[in-house]
């Protein structure tokens, strides 16, 4: 599920590779601010089975909490019980450090604003009716991959990247 043109230039790169899918793949070309559970349930999703979200890459971008609170719940409302969510985002520290400055500059300019972050990814997550949150930062994860060093989190205004995971417990109230 993708805005129409990335899904478009993504597919024109894994036909450029010859790439072939491992599964089946539904395509689905929507932007988020449209009704995309309905989509997703039109294509054939299966609302009652448990099922794996992933939001790579994306919750940076979103203008709010409120939207990004908006994004999970209506993820919640077709997941099953058990389903799995994983995402990464980035620390409210980071959006406002002199550190990550030059970086935030030139995504603006280049258009693509970052503008969400959280210091706190697990009371987003249990908002919006996920458990079993965890939440790692790379440099824990993967640390000979990471180049920075994995400041433990109780210390402030350090810019963080986070990677969480999260399972569809009951519905919310």
């Amino acid at each position: 599920m993708e805005r129409p043109e990335v899904l478009s230039y993504k597919e024109s790169v894994f036909k450029s590779l010859n790439a072939m899918p491992l599964a089946q793949r539904f395509l689905i070309a929507i932007d988020l601010n449209e009704d995309f559970p309905a989509a997703l349930k039109n294509a054939g999703f299966q609302s009652d089975k448990p099922s794996f979200f992933l939001a790579e890459g994306l919750l940076p971008y979103l203008p709010s909490e409120d939207c990004v609170l908006n994004l999970l719940s209506k993820i919640a409302t077709i997941a099953a019980p058990g389903s799995m969510l994983a995402l990464d985002t980035v620390s409210e520290s980071f959006l406002k450090s002199h550190w990550t400055q030059a970086f935030r500059e030139l995504m603006s300019r280049e258009g693509a604003a970052w503008q969400f972050g959280t210091d706190k990814p697990e009371q987003l997550l249990e908002h919006s009716g996920y458990t079993n949150v965890r939440v790692t930062q790379p440099g824990d994860f993967l640390p000979e991959r990471w180049p920075f060093p994995s400041i433990p989190r109780f210390v402030p205004g350090i810019p963080r990247s986070f990677l969480v995971t999260a399972q569809r417990g009951t519905v919310p109230a």
